[in-house]
């Protein structure tokens, strides 16, 4: 039996390849899912279910987010001031990029990419 490091490794030499996103990659990504789940990693679980139904229902993975970004602690001089409204364009997230994520889901920025990840495809499944 595969890990989830050679699972993940497969289905990005698979993509890469092909470039087509299929129901193959659906059950991959399900496959990996048994692996977060014995890992107890709720967020990348619930990730990788709602990314193989959205390739189901779409037969593509191309989501647009908006970025999270930090903007550090503020003092309470600053929290006085009207803070500038900050725009921030959509990203666009593809398998790849979601692959990359998982990997290093320990990483607390990728967390956070993840969580906003999480909330897009609720929306969007």
């Amino acid at each position: 039996m595969k890990t989830k490091a050679e699972l993940i490794a497969s289905l990005r030499k698979q993509f890469k390849q092909t470039g087509l996103i299929d129901d193959s990659i659906a059950d991959k990504l399900r496959d990996i899912r048994e692996y977060t789940k014995t890992d107890g990693d709720p967020l990348v679980t619930k990730i990788l279910r709602l990314a193989a139904e959205y390739i189901e229902a779409n037969k593509s993975f191309e989501i647009e987010i908006i970025p999270v970004y930090e903007l550090g602690d503020a003092t309470d001089e600053e929290e006085e001031t009207e803070e500038p409204e900050i725009e921030l364009e959509p990203e666009i997230v593809d398998l790849e990029h979601l692959l990359q994520l998982v990997e290093a889901a320990d990483n607390k920025f990728n967390r956070e990419e993840l969580a906003v990840i999480k909330n897009t495809l609720l929306e969007l499944v």
